[in-house]
């Protein structure tokens, strides 16, 4: 209960920042993929089923984001099978490696759906803001490892929340 409810309030807290505060800042860091930095670290720290949920929401939050959904289903099967480990080498890898995958899987569908059905009501990602988002994307990670850490042992460790 209490992991459900600081999971909720994190996931508030980044998509408020995302949308009102890295915006207006300039071209390199209106670029970070906050909400995506986040889900991969829940994924790997917290739980596949949580990741999932976190990439999902972020999904329809963002009208059928075809970039998240495809983070849903490619980033267990990574975490499942290749970077199995809990090390932050394997969040880093499995940082780039499933959202360089996710990124060309929505570039490609949305390409494929506009070409042949006219579709243009989806997300359309320019390869320039992907790789942007992926050289930003580690240094993301490796801060975000560090603030998970310091969270939990400086906070966490002296914060007590009765059981209900």
């Amino acid at each position: 209960m209490r992991g459900g409810i600081l999971l909720a309030l994190t996931f508030v807290i980044l998509c408020v920042l995302q949308q009102s505060s890295l915006h207006a800042l300039g071209t390199p860091w209106a670029s970070i993929p906050l909400l995506v930095i986040a889900g991969i670290i829940v994924m790997q720290r917290v739980g596949v089923e949580e990741g999932i949920a976190w990439f999902l929401v972020v999904s329809v939050m963002y009208g059928f984001d075809l970039y998240a959904f495809f983070l849903a289903i490619v980033g267990p099967l990574f975490l499942l099978r290749v970077f199995t480990t809990r090390s932050v080498y394997a969040l880093l890898g499995l940082g780039v490696v499933v959202h360089a995958l996710a990124g060309t899987l929505a570039i490609l569908t949305e390409t494929l759906l506009h070409r042949f059905f006219e579709l243009s009501f989806l997300v359309v990602y320019r390869t320039g803001t992907l790789a942007m988002q992926t050289l930003l994307i580690v240094p993301g990670l490796f801060v975000g490892v560090i603030l998970i850490r310091f969270v939990e042992r400086n906070i966490l460790n002296r914060v007590y929340f009765r059981a209900s």
